[in-house]
């Protein structure tokens, strides 16, 4: 159950992580349409979207950065123990 709980965890967390990109980009868009269009709260709240999808995707990339690190070193003390397990 609880690897369960994990899976649907990381699934919520890759699709997060997957859609901030665009909606900055939209953000961005609408932004700039806004802009045309004279409405000026638009453009503000535009903005604020974009910089919280900005500071939502670091976070997102740092999880991902963080747990690809720890995989390599899983990973490569797997392999040095293999290489010594060989030399003996």
């Amino acid at each position: 159950m609880q690897e369960q709980a994990a899976s649907a965890v990381e699934a919520a967390t890759n699709t997060i992580a997957s859609a901030a990109p665009k909606v900055t980009y939209v953000s961005a868009g609408a932004s700039v349409a806004a802009y045309a269009a004279s409405i000026d709260w638009a453009v503000w709240f535009s903005v604020f979207i974009g910089v919280i999808t900005f500071f939502t995707t670091l976070y997102f990339k740092r999880r991902e950065d963080k747990r690809a690190q720890e995989i390599h070193e899983l990973e490569k003390k797997a392999w040095l123990e293999k290489i010594n397990a060989k030399q003996d």
